[in-house]
């Protein structure tokens, strides 16, 4: 009788929250982008001290199906993105 177990698992610093993040999916092969979603209300497509962030907005980017919604400093992770290829965030 035999038992074989394997265990795969990344980590990375984690953008958002400073330390540590772990993660099943393979990091170092992917890119990533971190993300911070804001009421732009003056227009210029930079955030001012004064623009109110949004919290709990669901971000993409190019063809990911999955579910990445921001904190409550309007910030997310998307994870799993081709490096050297140009995406859409949306």
């Amino acid at each position: 009788m035999g038992l074989q177990l394997g265990i795969a698992f990344s980590f990375a610093r984690d953008p958002l929250g400073g330390g540590v993040r772990f993660s099943s999916e393979r990091l170092a092969r992917y890119g990533h982008a971190e993300v911070t979603v804001f009421r732009d209300d003056n227009g210029d497509g930079r955030r001012s001290f004064d623009e109110e962030l949004l919290p709990d907005v669901r971000v993409e980017a190019g063809l990911r199906s999955d579910d990445t919604i921001t904190n409550a400093e309007g910030r997310a992770v998307l994870d799993q993105l081709r490096p050297n290829v140009p995406v859409l965030v949306g």
